[in-house]
């Protein structure tokens, strides 16, 4: 079986990770895959051959031109005419994996339309209108709150706004304030003022997910779908922030580290019950949201706060989510449930690699 990376937006062997390809590499060899990194620049429809990098071991990757593989994963949107023409083409004649995901807004309303909609943060729109009344309304009712676009956007922009005995505080990754409710919400409103005009805020209720130390904490659960064409979780961790940080993301500066501990400090009576439920809850939600898919998803990444009643909430989706501590696991579901699909529309098992 030939297996083919497609990256429309991007140049392949700039943008994924070294450990990754290795990691791809040696999988597609001992599961008896041929795998190749395909080029967008160069193709020919008609004779069914496209542009390619071919590893030949030590780090040694040649181009060619090769017959266009059986399935391709695709990554990335096009950005050109003749990048379309290629993805209607391979949609059509070949077998792909092209993951994408759900807007904050359309998952929330798949989810909450569920029986999971327990784990959905109550969200609203920020009225256009009247800002700073809507504002002061949601963070009276919730008694704090957090302000963000409604699309994502990397927690960038966020603002988290708290109250402690009357002093209110608003903290951002630019600059940390304290006041009345009042000077709080006109600071917030002037900083998003501008956007607001052309751009969707949503206000959702303060959580307060965090470590011993007071430090933000979310927990990212990756799934996959495996060899057998079913979901499973692939690796579920804690995150947690820099200090002084508010955003527990590894790109930001945070940390990694293992579920169980932090569970067991959060919560030793109920730690393997929380585990459960997320792993329960996350496959749950990938499957809903496999539904709705405009082709059939292959993994996600589950973000959740924990707050200090041991409640998970749901934060968000991603489709391509970072892998940095699990490639190897990783590497051998993509490998594997690829495999999957092809035998399940040619109906014959892939045959292992001599040379493996």
């Amino acid at each position: 079986m030939n297996l083919g990376i497609l990256y429309f937006r991007d140049e392949p062997l700039q943008v994924i990770p070294a450990l990754r390809l290795r990691a791809l590499i040696a999988e597609a060899r001992l599961q008896g895959v041929t795998l190749t990194l395909l080029q967008s620049d160069f193709f020919d429809l008609d004779r069914e051959q496209i542009s390619a990098y071919c590893w030949e071991g030590e780090n040694n990757w040649v181009t060619r031109l090769i017959h266009i593989p059986e399935l391709v994963i695709i990554q990335g949107m096009t950005i050109s005419q003749e990048q379309i023409s290629l993805s209607k083409w391979l949609t059509k004649n070949r077998t792909i994996i092209a993951d994408s995901g759900l807007n904050k807004d359309r998952l929330s309303e798949l989810v909450a339309a569920s029986t999971l909609s327990e784990y959905i943060i109550p969200t609203l729109t920020i009225d256009k209108a009247n800002p700073t009344e809507f504002i002061t309304r949601s963070l009276k009712h919730w008694g704090g709150g957090v302000i963000k676009r409604a699309d994502s956007n990397r927690g960038i922009g966020l603002l988290f706004i708290s109250e402690n005995d009357g002093v209110w505080k608003l903290d951002s990754e630019r600059q940390k304030l304290q006041g009345s409710l009042s000077e709080i919400v006109l600071h917030a409103n002037r900083m998003i003022a501008a956007r607001l005009k052309y751009r969707d805020y949503i206000i959702q209720p303060f959580l307060n997910s965090s470590a011993k130390d007071g430090r933000p904490v979310d927990i990212r659960a990756h799934v996959q779908k495996r060899r057998d064409g079913n979901w499973a979780l692939t690796r579920a961790y804690v995150r947690v922030a820099e200090a002084g940080s508010l955003l527990p993301n590894f790109s930001k500066g945070g940390y990694q580290g293992e579920l169980m501990p932090f569970l067991l400090q959060h919560n030793a009576l109920c730690a393997e019950n929380i585990k459960e439920e997320l792993i329960s809850v996350s496959i749950a939600i990938a499957e809903l949201q496999d539904t709705v898919a405009a082709l059939p998803l292959s993994e996600l990444g589950l973000d959740f706060l924990l707050d200090e009643n041991s409640k998970l909430w749901l934060v968000e989706t991603n489709a391509l989510p970072q892998s940095a501590l699990h490639e190897m696991e990783r590497a051998r579901h993509t490998i594997g449930y690829a495999i999957h699909l092809y035998e399940k529309q040619n109906n014959q098992p892939v045959q292992l690699s001599s040379e493996v």
